[in-house]
């Protein structure tokens, strides 16, 4: 049995998970004749890149064309970036395992037209940051209590540390910021439904384009409880998958087992020998070695050959589907409460990426 140290311990290293990130400066702002070097920062999967903004700006500040006002914002590959999502789930959604990560940073006057307005008076206070994460830590209160009356009823300091832990990435800071609310999942006294869990899905499909809305969908939804079950149990994070995300054939995922006869009416059964081969050819390619080895091994086993044929090629018309939660791939078969206990992020929503190519 999984005791509370070790449970705290998997929640703090999650805290602590950073991703090294190469700051640049926008060519089209810098006023002298030669580009400034890169700033290198290390950023928390559970912070936010314009936590990064002030930094950023007094290390370019002496490149830069002088100017009244300055709106930061960072862009990937041309990506403006969107400032309210965590620095890890953009990284899982868009950077391939790049290290480090290559983001451009602007400051104009004001943002593109495709990211949240910044209305910030003092543009690097960042005031809009702070009403997003408590908007959303509201949200996630009210599903998993019924009611976000403690967080509205938090006073000034106590808010005022909560945000500086958020901020700081400091796990014992935040615990204590929050002891005095509760964040965990309950049934509701109202109507006697069971309890929820606060999810975001990001699903990634293609490659980069310049247009975040053209290549990245996202939901945010309440996963309940089953009602028959007492105590609550709560589903898989397969069993999320499949209702958030029904198109994808998810019996289909080199990583996902299905118990027997729930594979789709005229759909090819998957063994477990099959799941195995699955994977195994991924992993070549992977490596750089030829596909056509694992389907010349299934051509030589006899009379489930072409039931194994199309089962590869079924999986080939799907491509390649990565589920991230906090830059891991858990087993689908995983908890979707076990997940959002120990990884939750700081507004106790549990981001989940699901890339499809």
């Amino acid at each position: 049995m999984e005791g509370p140290c070790l449970g705290d311990r998997i929640a703090l290293e999650t805290w602590a998970s950073k991703i090294a990130v190469r700051l640049s400066l926008s060519s089209g702002e810098v006023s002298c004749p030669e580009a400034p070097l890169p700033l290198h920062v290390l950023a928390p999967r559970f912070g936010y890149l314009h936590l990064f903004a002030r930094q950023a700006f007094d290390f370019f500040e002496r490149f830069m064309i002088s100017q009244q006002r300055y709106t930061p914002y960072f862009a990937y590959k041309g990506l403006p970036l969107p400032w309210h999502i965590p620095a890890g789930v953009l990284y899982d959604l868009l950077a391939d395992g790049e290290q480090p990560w290559d983001i451009m940073v602007h400051f104009p006057t004001s943002l593109p037209t495709t990211l949240l307005p910044w209305n910030d008076e003092e543009d690097f206070k960042l005031s809009p940051l702070r009403d997003v994460f408590f908007g959303s830590l509201k949200e996630a209160a009210f599903i998993c209590q019924g009611t976000s009356n403690a967080v509205n009823m938090m006073d000034i300091s106590n808010r005022d540390s909560l945000w500086q832990s958020v901020k700081s990435t400091d796990w014992e800071g935040y615990k204590s910021s929050t002891s005095s609310i509760s964040l965990d999942p309950v049934p509701s006294q109202k109507n006697c439904s069971p309890p929820k869990i606060p999810t975001r899905v990001y699903l990634r499909t293609g490659a980069a384009r310049l247009e975040w809305r053209e290549m990245v969908k996202s939901t945010s939804r309440p996963v309940p409880g089953k009602h028959e079950s007492e105590p609550p149990t709560f589903p898989t994070l397969l069993e999320t998958l499949k209702d958030v995300l029904p198109s994808i054939p998810w019996y289909l995922v080199s990583n996902c087992s299905i118990p027997a006869g729930s594979v789709p009416p005229g759909e090819p059964a998957r063994t477990a020998a099959d799941s195995t081969g699955a994977s195994a050819s991924e992993a070549g390619s992977r490596e750089g070695e030829p596909e056509a080895a694992g389907v010349s091994g299934e051509l030589q086993g006899g009379g489930g050959n072409v039931q194994a044929m199309e089962a590869q090629a079924a999986r080939r018309a799907v491509g390649r589907v990565d589920v991230l939660v906090g830059g891991i791939r858990p087993p689908l078969e995983t908890p979707i409460a076990w997940l959002h206990a120990k990884m939750r992020a700081p507004d106790s929503f549990l981001y989940i990426v699901v890339r499809r190519e």
